[in-house]
């Protein structure tokens, strides 16, 4: 998928029906992440990359305390504009809480110090792109949850 095709990606619908509500198997995913992180090494201050976001922002959450920057890199224009509201979003309901507690619950002193929607407000960078147009060597921690899946429709460029 590329272009006006990632483009024409609905992500209020695609947020609303995978992330409207903590399922289990993205707890699990949430606590083993949290868990990894915990003993990854991340050097204080890094750079991190979430590749194809969508409307997914628990990857970026997951690597929140251990960044001064998390930039989240998406190719549709819809999912672009949808993160740039969610990660600038201070009032009202946020939906991403249950996914922040279980983090917390995880690793209680990295995640419980931290005020997710303004830690995420303060770090993250919103930039439209490809996995073929990523800088080299900018970032020290990253993610491609969901993603590998959809980055083309020819098997030999997937495998």
């Amino acid at each position: 998928m590329t272009g006006e095709l990632w483009d024409a990606f609905p992500p209020v619908a695609y947020h609303d029906e995978h992330y409207g509500r903590l399922r289990d198997d993205d707890a699990q995913i949430l606590r083993h992440v949290a868990d990894w992180l915990a003993v990854a090494g991340i050097t204080p201050g890094a750079r991190g990359l979430d590749l194809g976001a969508g409307s997914n922002l628990y990857p970026a959450l997951a690597m929140l305390p251990y960044l001064d920057r998390v930039t989240l890199w998406e190719p549709g224009a819809g999912n672009v504009a949808w993160l740039r509201r969610e990660t600038l979003r201070l009032r009202g309901d946020w939906p991403w809480t249950p996914f922040w507690e279980q983090l917390a619950d995880a690793q209680p002193t990295v995640y419980k110090p931290v005020t997710p929607r303004l830690a995420l407000a303060h770090a993250a960078t919103v930039h439209q792109g490809t996995v073929w147009d990523l800088p080299a060597a900018r970032f020290d921690v990253g993610t491609m949850f969901f993603v590998a899946e959809s980055m083309t429709s020819e098997y030999g460029i997937f495998e």
